[in-house]
């Protein structure tokens, strides 16, 4: 197609175009956004769980409890999923280099932003994708977190009346 005829066949090129280019800004944002609160929960579980542990042994309170290994074995499967959550996908994006060598630069500009508009709209659906498995980990790892908090409650509980007891 030449270029008269893709802007004959999709008038609304150049909108298109401008929108895809902002799906890629904010493909990007999203990603950073989800690393963040990877990030957040996995910085948030780690200090409770190492200040619990401290606060609890200073009062006398034995570690040796069903109710902390527990909460030990929920901490370790909430780091590795926070830990896996980070590391997994990578985040599609169109590479100059690449439309250089692939005579990108030789097209109409109509027939550039057409491919540009397509490319963008499969690496889109990609980075959804990831995002989304990002998200489940996360929510994964949150679970696993909560569990954890609920076993050092109720081991710090069972301590205090072990330790109330006559």
């Amino acid at each position: 197609m030449d270029a008269k005829q893709i802007q004959k066949n999709y008038p609304s090129i150049d909108p298109a175009y401008q929108i895809s280019l902002a799906t890629q800004e904010n493909d990007i944002k999203g990603r950073d956004a989800m690393e963040s609160k990877i990030q957040g929960i996995l910085t948030f579980g780690m200090t409770a769980t190492l200040a619990l542990p401290a606060f609890a042994t200073a009062r006398g309170i034995v570690l040796n409890s069903n109710w902390f290994y527990c909460a030990i074995a929920c901490f370790l499967i909430a780091g590795a999923l926070g830990v896996y959550a980070r590391l997994e996908g990578v985040i599609m994006l169109l590479d100059p280099q690449k439309l250089h060598a692939d005579g990108w630069l030789r097209k109409t500009e109509a027939q550039f932003k057409a491919d540009i508009i397509y490319s963008i709209g499969e690496f889109h659906e990609e980075n959804r994708k990831s995002l989304l498995r990002k998200s489940r980990l996360l929510t994964a790892s949150t679970i696993f977190f909560l569990l954890e908090a609920g076993f050092l409650a109720a081991w710090m509980v069972k301590a205090a009346g072990k330790a109330a007891a006559p």
